[in-house]
């Protein structure tokens, strides 16, 4: 294998495939980057045996081949050298070491024979859907955050795909709360799909996103793995066995306190109380009567807060505490200008909802005890 490539084009390349790279694996192909030179394009593919994220790039190739190098070296090398250089990467097949050479220097790095790297499907053969990378990438952001992060209940630490003839939706729950988004599709005929993947693929999907308007991916399924093609780069994502839990009986239906305000005010005002709560559980106290809700912390050790704002309460005047870091990260999640505040009370869920539509959820469980505030 014989190539030239620009330094910023490889170190574009090795930065989209690099998060895949296992850094322990009883694979020793697999803590390496595969290269593969034909056509004029260069081909990295990098694998954790969870994730998996092919780019393919431009590139001038006098001789077509290919080798796997060490990532970490690799990636430090090419970070290293000039901006804007030339780089020359020649393998020799006889001891598979590659010499990167750009002016008058260059780089011995040993490497693997291509052969020893687990063949990886980068295709479903199944019907794709057609979404906005943007739309997608926002839809990620607004749920992940809440799968779980212990393994206690393993299928949690996922977050449930859905397609259906007209939609597709994103579930996360950890056990004390949900986060749902869902956005429409003009696509027709697609038959329902379901897939839980693992929390950190969707993270790093998500990084790999972009904000472009105009590009778009193509999502599918297969019994145990999610495909993600985004134009020049590749991504597959094994699923998580088990039965996601019915999140629909989760949300509650009917709800005895509704109250309608400000997103952002009701925000700033959870994270200035956090910062007078104690650590260990971060407790604030919310309480609505009338056309008032009123935000408090209370640590005697540190001082004291109270925030009030206007609001619209339908129903019961409400009393209820909460950890300040879900109650936060939920609010961050809604799309929304106001949001509808709904409980039963105040050791039931809450959910919380955007009032001119329904495509983003959040459920929370409270906090057992009110405390003094």
């Amino acid at each position: 294998m014989l190539i030239r490539i620009s330094q910023d084009t490889l170190l574009s390349a090795l930065g989209t495939v690099h998060r895949a790279v296992s850094s322990t694996s009883p694979v020793p192909a697999l803590t390496g980057i595969l290269l593969t030179a034909t056509d004029n394009k260069l081909r990295l593919v990098a694998s954790d045996s969870e994730i998996s994220i092919e780019h393919s790039v431009e590139a001038s190739v006098e001789s077509e081949g290919g080798i796997i190098l060490p990532a970490r070296y690799f990636l430090d090398i090419v970070r290293k050298l000039p901006s804007g250089q030339d780089v020359r990467i020649a393998c020799d097949q006889a001891n598979w070491t590659a010499t990167i050479t750009w002016g008058r220097s260059q780089f011995v790095v040993h490497g693997t024979e291509p052969g020893q790297f687990p063949s990886i499907a980068f295709d479903s053969g199944s019907e794709a859907i057609n979404l906005s990378q943007p739309r997608l990438r926002e839809m990620i952001r607004r749920t992940v955050f809440a799968v779980a992060q212990n393994e206690s209940r393993p299928i949690l630490t996922g977050q449930l795909l859905e397609i259906a003839p007209s939609e597709i939706r994103l579930v996360s729950i950890d056990g004390v709360r949900l986060a749902y988004c869902k956005n429409e599709i003009e696509q027709e005929g697609l038959e329902p799909q379901k897939a839980v993947i693992p929390g950190r693929a969707m993270n790093e999907l998500a990084r790999l996103l972009s904000g472009d308007q105009a590009s778009s991916c193509l999502i599918s399924v297969s019994d145990n793995q999610a495909f993600c093609h985004l134009g020049a780069t590749r991504f597959v994502s094994r699923l998580l066995e088990g039965q996601f839990p019915p999140y629909e009986q989760i949300i509650p239906a009917k709800f005895r306190t509704a109250i309608t305000l400000d997103t952002e005010h009701f925000h700033d005002a959870c994270e200035r109380a956090s910062l007078l709560s104690a650590d260990n559980d971060k407790t604030i106290r919310i309480e609505a009567q009338d056309d008032l809700l009123v935000v408090t912390s209370n640590t005697p050790e540190v001082g004291k807060v109270r925030e009030e704002m206007e609001c619209s309460v339908e129903g019961d005047p409400l009393e209820i505490a909460f950890n300040a870091r879900f109650l936060i990260e939920g609010l961050r999640s809604i799309d929304a200008d106001k949001i509808r505040f709904e409980a039963n009370g105040p050791f039931s869920p809450c959910c919380i909802r955007p009032i001119d539509h329904e495509n983003n959820i959040y459920v929370a469980m409270p906090l057992r005890t009110l405390g003094d505030a």
